[in-house]
């Protein structure tokens, strides 16, 4: 089953007309990933004859994976990256407690399925999936927090605390590293979740991953590592010494020509404020500079630079020195990393959910300053999981998924009151019915029987109080159906739709997986299509 992502509150106008009305915003895009004929071309002008970026990318992942033991798949796909014919599809992820919720699963899902099915269309090519993990632009209020299923069937949400400094807007999130407190959040999800034949499992997971001393990038990594090495999953991080310096022209190009970029990037910003309304806020220069841990945005001012927040100025010369000693220390604004991500590897897509969509049409119009030629922009899977009870009583009630969606629980008692009212009026209407005919039994009798009269009038009596007796009873049976109903709806929407929110946004992968185990990720491969480009309901 699919659901129409229009159909879905919460999408802005520019993801839908990405889908559905291309031609509405097609200026904010290099190329249409619906354009199929076009993907050889792609390929084609992606592949670049000087072989050196890629020996080093291949080794600078090697390096990355010297402490692990990849499945051959992954060595495979490590090593094919020197290859001139390989494509890259990137899926660009944050390092999320815990693995995060399900929607990291999709996308990484999403660039596997989409790898191996274009090795099928076009086998003159290879393709690897990579999960770009991104440390320096992610949000330490996300990635700190995971939302799971209790026992009751209640959402909780657990928080890993960081030191006061850490917690500072420009901490570079992902290189926090977990505290001793680490192992009693795992021991606080487990005796919180519900027991199950796969919980132990999911703990040692957790505690073999997710270690006091690791970094949230590290933990996140190793996490993902256990989950979808067997699927050939190459896990890259970026904030690499070694990548930093291969990254070096991109960032000294944007250090000299920042006023250039800046204004095309106004330009389309405007553009796209004019008919939606771009997310990202912009800035003069989309460089940052990491001092004593912390991370600052460079600001031009007059003829030098300097650090957001911080009266010190700086040179280019002396950026410019650190860019060539202590590439490292520099990192790029989220506006400009698709274009590192493009400049590094041999893009053909990047897999994107809708608010990543919004951010790529404010600046893609930033590769062409770097002869850097733009990817098809491939829409993540989404999709809702519909277990066994909220399946049932969709079912049973006859519902369309998508009213879970758009409408509200009735609080009851407005059904209740409407409900009281009809009730009201039935058994008034009756009392007068019955007064009547017992009214008119008095009067027929009272022509022979002058002492049935009395008796008449306190049946009359009794018979409107027995009514009234009926009719409460009746009103509180229909009020602990409606309050019955209210609350197990409220409950499958808790499911399916947990504060307003697509559970895939919402709820922590985790908590899946201690229900159904590993198996799952099994399930998901089975049942999700990379190729629908609609809201997938998948029943498990």
């Amino acid at each position: 089953m699919q659901i129409n992502f229009s159909e879905i509150p919460g999408f802005s106008n520019l993801f839908l007309d990405y889908l559905y009305e291309f031609d509405n915003c097609k200026v904010f895009f290099n190329k249409y990933f619906r354009d199929t004929d076009k993907y050889e071309n792609q390929f084609k002008n992606r592949i670049t004859p000087d072989d050196t970026l890629r020996v080093k990318l291949r080794s600078i992942i090697s390096e990355q994976y010297s402490l692990r033991n990849p499945s051959k798949l992954t060595i495979q796909n490590i090593n094919s990256i020197e290859n001139e014919k390989t494509i890259i599809i990137i899926s660009e992820v944050q390092p999320f407690l815990f693995g995060g919720p399900l929607s990291v699963v999709y996308k990484i899902i999403s660039a596997i399925k989409l790898s191996q099915k274009l090795k099928e269309d076009f086998d003159e090519f290879n393709f690897i999936p990579i999960l770009w993990i991104e440390e320096e632009n992610a949000s330490l209020s996300e990635i700190t927090n995971f939302t799971f299923t209790d026992k009751n069937n209640s959402l909780i949400t657990l928080h890993c605390k960081t030191d006061e400094r850490e917690a500072e807007h420009d901490t570079t999130a992902g290189i926090i590293r977990l505290k001793n407190e680490i192992a009693e959040l795992v021991n606080k999800f487990s005796s919180l979740s519900p027991r199950t034949d796969f919980s132990d499992d999911v703990v040692r997971r957790l505690v073999q991953s997710y270690k006091s001393g690791a970094t949230f990038t590290e933990a996140f990594s190793q996490y993902a590592f256990r989950l979808f090495d067997e699927y050939g999953l190459v896990i890259f991080n970026p904030s690499d010494k070694e990548v930093k310096k291969l990254l070096a022209p991109v960032f000294r190009q944007e250090l000299i020509n920042f006023r250039e970029h800046a204004e095309k990037l106004v330009e389309t910003t405007a553009a796209l404020d004019d008919i939606y309304s771009a997310d990202e806020k912009l800035v003069p220069l989309n460089l940052y500079l990491t001092v004593e841990s912390r991370r600052f945005l460079i600001e031009p001012a007059e003829n030098q630079f300097r650090l957001h927040t911080k009266r010190k100025r700086i040179s280019e010369e002396e950026i410019l020195a650190i860019l060539k000693e202590e590439p490292e220390r520099i990192s790029p604004s989220s506006l400009l990393l698709p274009v590192c991500q493009n400049y590094l590897f041999q893009t053909g897509f990047r897999i994107a959910d809708a608010a990543e969509i919004s951010r790529l049409a404010q600046s893609e119009r930033l590769y062409y300053f770097y002869d850097v030629e733009p990817p098809f922009i491939y829409p993540a899977i989404s999709a809702t999981l519909l277990e066994e009870q909220a399946a049932a009583y969709i079912r049973r009630n006859d519902l369309q998924l998508q009213t879970i969606f758009i409408s509200k629980t009735e609080s009851g008692d407005e059904t209740i009151v409407n409900a009281a009212d009809t009730l009201d009026e039935l058994f008034n209407d009756a009392k007068v019915d019955i007064a009547e005919i017992l009214a008119g039994l008095e009067e027929q009798l009272s022509l022979t029987d002058n002492d049935s009269g009395g008796e008449i009038r306190i049946a009359a009596k009794q018979t409107a109080e027995l009514l009234e007796f009926f009719r409460d009873k009746i009103k509180l049976s229909q009020r602990q159906k409606t309050n019955d109903k209210n609350k197990q709806l409220e409950e499958i929407k808790t499911a399916i739709y947990p504060a307003g929110s697509l559970h895939e946004r919402k709820v922590a992968t985790i908590s899946f997986l201690n229900k159904y185990g590993t198996e799952l990720i099994k399930i998901l491969f089975s049942k999700l299509s990379v190729t629908k480009t609609e809201h997938q309901i998948i029943e498990i």
